[in-house]
């Protein structure tokens, strides 16, 4: 099953970085810096297939779409 998925995440701190997300329950297929309304505005790095990557400035709001597979299987 293909999961599409929004997150957001908020800068507290007062100097810019590099944000790595891991996600075990998704094997990640493609990830996206977008807008405030969600529009794609250019593919982030992915590390693996569990993994993606962006910079964030001192308080910033970054919003990420990440399309994905399941990668845990539901028990029988």
């Amino acid at each position: 099953m293909t999961s599409r998925v929004i997150l957001r995440f908020i800068d507290l701190g007062g100097a810019a970085r590099t944000v790595d997300v891991q996600t075990p329950l998704f094997h990640l297929d493609q990830a996206w810096q977008t807008d405030a309304v969600e529009r794609s505005q250019h593919p982030l790095s992915l590390v693996g297939t569990n993994e993606c990557q962006f910079t964030v400035h001192p308080h910033e709001i970054i919003t990420v779409r990440i399309l994905a597979k399941d990668g845990m299987q539901a028990p029988d």
